[in-house]
């Protein structure tokens, strides 16, 4: 009772001041009128008794600062008034006020939404149950070929299944695995992002169905087909607009009617970050030939601790099953050498609280790069305005000292800078972020396309809180600090500044432009590695070439005449107006699929990895590939003649030491079967396969007129005369024409490729962005430290002068002592730029993360600024008139 009572005291004091105040008068009064009362009945006349009354009782100020004090608010007071007082000088200072904000808004808006994307694909949980329980199962060991299809396809059905049966150490464990699933019933194709999950992936999660129900051990079931699809928050939202009665309708996935079963809750988009799943269906829904594979590899799993097993357990548990595991799912179809590797495969988990993304791992080390590049920016932002703030207390020396004679103490002059410090901070915390949510869904939007969505819920967070809050203290300490010592130490030491604080001044500008190398040098080596890939020869022509995905009806055509279909849309194709080649492959150059085997070819024993794809005749001719010898492939290589190959640059390096392989022949091994050598026809120039960072790579091509026609998709590679995008229609009428009920995807060759190099694009974006805005602020810091320089070394200009010094001697004076400053700051930043180059080395194509060209232009420029920057105040220092300075 005794505490509430305080508490209710303090506040009454803090809230209720005046009245607290007039109380004390009260109070005060009546004292000295008892006072008076007493000296008046010992004989004294009434003005001497109260003359004696105040003397007796003392200072009456000092008395009311003191019960004052008793009420242990006035730390509260005297914060509330120098904020006050703060509030009055910014107003004051209109532009000043405004640097600090832009700076500070900028410094700290741009961390913090680095942060905010760093938190969201890195350290965020998921949005389920008890998420630190979870684990990633994980499979590692060896290379093993086979189907893979996902992006984080790990596991075949029957490893899954296994896996289920045997493990002991989860009381729950899950299985999905992602996939597009067509939404429309013909024509274009307009995909959803799919999910195959077991029946207790929901349940393993804990999550419950926010409109109808969730998957259940009962809907996973052998032979289940299209029965049911549960659908995310986000797709019901989105696509069915939010309908209530959504469990009345069905969807259309891939051709079949399916029923909606549930609705998950609102912020779940899946286990796997960076992506948002739309649909729903159980494992069993696929192919029984999927299910029964023992190469086609499509799942990931993972599963929730017992309480009572330990990670340890869990690990040693799985390493023992691995051996009886993969024994009992061992392909059939693989080479002796190649179930060896299978059954020496190992199992092994990972902490699965914030999901698995192969976006986070690709996206990681960026983000840590440009974490670094923004917290370099905000520290040039807190030296300018560190710098600034020194000039503001240098010329409020007279305010300060007068406060001080006043019976201000120094740290009340240092509490009073420091609030306008805090202040400023926290302005500039608030608007940037404000602005932070934008400045990460503009990213987010940098790296997504149409056939590649990318979800990154950014919503604010405690982390996100506390770190702008943690940013905007750190950029308080490290510009106010400085200022604010200054502030207390103006009365002691007079009107005049040092060579000390000079000296600062001088080393902070010189770190600025130390940390401003770093950042240029930075964004020069990511934006020339963007040029690089940018203009890089990918080794064949994209410009003019549409890419065509049919997806033919399997019903309607059979595997036994799919062929006949095949060559039929083809010479359909070849026919339209305005194409000027066509050619079929089963791989397109930098789409992101890939098809590889091993091989033995020459004197080589043994089998080497190599890249495949099945092409038509005239595909080479269609991508403007030069064949370097030999002969093309032709109609007339069908599955009854000879095995023909044809094999790149690379190839020939690899397995002959470079001479020409025409006439020699290949085997290719791979994992599931061991074709007839194939004799070698033709030999093409290196281009790239999977990504234009990638070196070349052996590729060898085969006709597919000589491999089973098993699939029902057909991948067109169309050269246009005119414009690519152009063809589209003339091409989806062809088709549906040909086949009603097929489904079509369109590519732009060339825009293909620039998807391929988002991540590319947006660090040279971003740290181009950076670097400019470090640059900005770097000459800026060099403008006004200059400036400040010259304005308090007038009166000594003006006795330079008089005694015979010239105008340029004081303007190459002035110059000299900048340009010393700033070249230790480059030579010092050069060093910390080559340091940090080397760490990225991994990320930059076509460039040395040291690459000497780039630090001298970087330092030239940096260099040429600097100097230029300091050339006014120079000149202005040179105008001095020696009779008005020495005047005073």
């Amino acid at each position: 009772m005794r505490v509430l009572r305080v508490v209710k005291q303090r506040l009454r004091s803090l809230f209720v001041r005046g009245r607290r105040d007039r109380e004390l008068d009260r109070e005060i009064t009546l004292h000295l009128d008892a006072l008076t009362r007493e000296l008046m009945d010992e004989g004294m006349p009434k003005v001497e008794a109260a003359r004696e009354a105040r003397r007796r009782f003392g200072p009456l100020d000092k008395t009311i600062e003191e019960c004052r004090d008793e009420r242990r608010v006035n730390v509260v007071e005297d914060l509330v008034r120098d904020a006050r007082f703060a509030l009055r000088m910014f107003r004051k200072s209109p532009g000043f006020t405004a640097t600090a904000l832009v700076s500070l808004a900028l410094g700290i808006g741009a961390n913090t939404s680095m942060f905010q994307l760093f938190e969201a694909v890195r350290l965020r949980a998921l949005p389920v149950e008890r998420p630190e329980e979870l684990r990633i199962i994980r499979m590692h060991g060896g290379d093993i070929g086979g189907n893979y299809r996902g992006r984080n396809a790990q596991f075949t059905n029957s490893l899954w299944e296994e896996i289920r049966r045997q493990q002991t150490s989860f009381s729950s464990l899950l299985a999905y695995g992602d996939m597009p699933l067509n939404l429309s019933p013909n024509g274009e194709i307009r995909n959803a992002e799919g999910l195959r999950v077991s029946g207790d992936f929901f349940n393993a999660l804990g999550l419950k169905a926010q409109i109808g129900r969730l998957f259940t051990p009962e809907d996973d079931r052998p032979g289940c087909g299209f029965e049911g699809a549960v659908v995310s928050h986000r797709f019901w939202r989105g696509e069915l607009g939010g309908d209530p009665a959504v469990l009345s309708r069905e969807l259309t996935l891939e051709g079949h009617r399916v029923p909606v079963l549930g609705v998950t809750p609102p912020g779940f988009l899946g286990v796997e970050v960076g992506r948002s799943f739309d649909v729903a269906l159980p494992i069993c829904s696929a192919s029984a030939q999927d299910l029964a594979s023992r190469t086609y590899f499509f799942l990931s799993i993972m599963g929730r601790l017992r309480p009572e097993a330990t990670e340890a357990a869990a690990r040693t548990e799985l390493a023992h099953m691995a051996p009886t595991i993969f024994a009992a799912t061992v392909p059939p179809t693989y080479q002796p050498a190649d179930q060896d590797t299978y059954r020496a495969m190992k199992l092994d988990i990972a902490p699965g609280a914030s999901g698995q993304s192969e976006f986070r791992e690709s996206l990681s080390q960026p983000l840590v790069y440009l974490l670094a590049m923004v917290a370099l920016v905000l520290l040039l932002a807190c030296a300018n305005l560190a710098n600034m703030m020194l000039a503001r207390a240098t010329a409020r020396e007279h305010e300060f000292a007068v406060r001080r004679s006043m019976g201000a103490t120094s740290f009340r002059l240092i509490q009073q800078v420091m609030i306008e410090s805090l202040l400023l901070a926290i302005a500039g915390a608030a608007i940037g972020s404000v602005i932070a949510p934008t400045v990460g869904r503009t990213m987010v939007a940098m790296l997504s396309t149409a056939r590649d969505p990318i979800v990154v819920p950014l919503d604010p967070s405690p982390q996100v809180f506390l770190f702008a809050a943690a940013a905007a203290t750190l950029a308080t300490l490290l510009f106010g600090l400085a200022p604010a010592v200054r502030a207390g130490r103006a009365a002691t030491r007079g009107a005049s500044e040092g060579r000390g604080t000079l000296a600062f001044r001088r080393a902070l500008l010189g770190g600025q432009v130390a940390l401003c190398m770093v950042l240029l040098t930075t964004a020069r080596l990511f934006t020339q590695s963007f040029e690089n890939l940018h203009v890089v020869s990918p080794g064949f022509d994209a410009e003019g070439v549409l890419v065509a995905s049919v997806f033919l009806d399997g019903a309607r055509y059979p595997e036994v005449g799919r062929a006949a279909a095949v060559e039929t849309l083809f010479e359909r194709i070849k026919a339209l107006p305005g194409v000027s080649s066509v050619a079929r492959s089963s791989i397109i150059p930098i789409g992101g699929a890939q098809w590889g085997r091993s091989a033995r070819a020459g004197a080589s024993e043994a089998p080497r990895d190599v890249y495949l794809s099945a092409i038509s005749e005239g595909y080479f001719g269609t991508m403007r590939m030069p064949l370097l010898g030999g002969r093309d492939f032709a109609a007339t290589d069908l599955r009854q003649t000879p095995l023909v190959a044809i094999v790149n640059e690379t190839f020939a390096r690899t397995f002959f030491n470079g001479r020409n392989p025409v006439g020699e022949t290949v085997r290719l091994t791979g994992s599931e079967s061991q074709d007839p050598p194939a004799l070698i026809v033709g030999l093409t120039a290196d281009s790239r396969y999977a990504s234009l960072t990638e070196p070349f790579e052996p590729i060898v091509y085969v006709p597919d007129r000589q491999r089973p026609v098993t699939a029902t998709s057909v991948r067109l590679l169309i050269r246009s005369s005119t414009d690519a995008a152009a063809l589209v229609n003339t091409v989806r009428r062809a088709v549906l024409e040909l086949d009603p009920q097929s489904n079509l995807r369109f590519t732009v060759l060339r825009t293909q490729l620039e998807e391929s190099i988002l991540r590319e694009r947006l660090l040279a974006a971003l740290t181009g962005g950076f670097g400019v805005l470090g640059m900005v602020l770097a000459l800026t810091g060099v403008f006004g430290v200059t400036a400040y320089v010259v304005s308090r070394r007038y009166r000594e200009f003006g006795v330079r002068m008089a005694l015979g010094a010239t105008p340029g001697d004081v303007l190459r004076m002035v110059l000299r002592e900048i340009a010393v400053v700033v070249v230790a700051g480059i030579t010092a930043g050069a060093v910390l730029a080559a340091i940090a180059g080397g760490s990225m080395s991994a990320f930059l194509f076509g460039i040395s993360g040291r690459d000497l060209t780039t630090l001298a232009v970087v330092a030239v420029a940096l260099g040429l600024g600097g100097v230029l920057s300091a050339v006014i105040p120079a000149v202005r220092a040179s105008r001095v008139s020696p009779v008005e300075v020495l005047r005073v």
